[in-house]
């Protein structure tokens, strides 16, 4: 028998290099994080798994999760386009979220030049779009 996941579809960015230090990042930064994907009703968070998190940013009423077990329909999802806000609101989310590790960064950096890494996010691998993601925890 298989080691089964929880499935993550939604409409937005996500990263596909563990590399990203969102381990650190998302620890240290889960209050800011938390108010930016308030603010722009998206939800930041990760998938893949615990040890080896990459993050993505999604339109919150896009999002469905099918946890173990449990499978969703997505039939509203497929084919759907994008509403015309979708775009910004993942954009200023983005921009935002950049901002902030980079003033966590700046501030890290005073008090440890070698923390530079854990607050590093590389851009995420193309555009906005339609993804499915798995996470195991």
């Amino acid at each position: 028998m298989g080691q089964s996941t929880n499935a993550i579809a939604g409409w937005g960015l996500v990263w596909d290099n563990e590399d990203t230090g969102w381990n650190h990042i998302s620890d240290e930064l889960d209050d800011q994080i938390s108010a930016i994907a308030a603010k722009h009703r998206v939800v930041i968070n990760s998938h893949c798994s615990g040890e080896c998190q990459m993050p993505y940013i999604a339109i919150e009423e896009s999002r469905v999760v099918a946890h173990r077990g449990y499978p969703q329909r997505i039939s509203g999802l497929v084919g759907r386009d994008p509403l015309p806000d979708w775009h910004d609101r993942i954009a200023a989310a983005f921009q935002d979220l950049c901002a902030m590790i980079s003033t966590a960064r700046t501030a890290a950096l005073v008090m440890d030049p070698k923390s530079y890494d854990f607050y590093d996010l590389p851009p995420a691998q193309g555009t906005a779009s339609w993804f499915l993601a798995s996470n195991w925890l």
